[in-house]
């Protein structure tokens, strides 16, 4: 379905078309974003380091580690595959499900970081 964009896109809108995007990521990248979304729900607030005009990336780093040990204590040992199939947790590529990690982590900062200052105190 096709549809013009707003004038005005707001954060309601913002929020919702996250939420479609996000519904098509696959159960075990759906967990990770959900993991890295909790994180930043804890470091969202004011005078936060995730907000520092530059971030330590030492600290980028730790907290992303300990997003994934959150994530592994939770995870079983296979990985359901979009189609269906199973891995066993040790057959995988090491450091692809790390590296995606990180991505959707510098990624949900950036998010969070672009809406405060775009917002700066207007939205929530």
């Amino acid at each position: 379905m096709a549809y013009s964009w707003p004038n005005e896109i707001g954060e309601e809108w913002e929020d919702r078309e996250w939420n479609i995007l996000k519904s098509w990521y696959s159960g075990e990248i759906l967990q990770a974003q959900e993991a890295v979304e909790k994180a930043c729900d804890e470091l969202d607030y004011e005078g936060s380091w995730i907000y520092d005009e530059y971030p330590d990336r030492d600290r980028m780093e730790r907290e992303q580690m300990k997003i994934q040990k959150r994530l592994e204590q939770n995870r079983p040992g296979e990985l359901r595959l979009p189609d269906g199939n199973t891995v066993e947790a040790s057959d995988r590529r090491p450091g692809k499900i790390e590296e995606l990690l990180q991505v959707l982590w510098y990624n949900e900062v950036f998010r969070r970081r672009w809406r405060r200052r775009k917002c700066r105190g207007r939205c929530r």
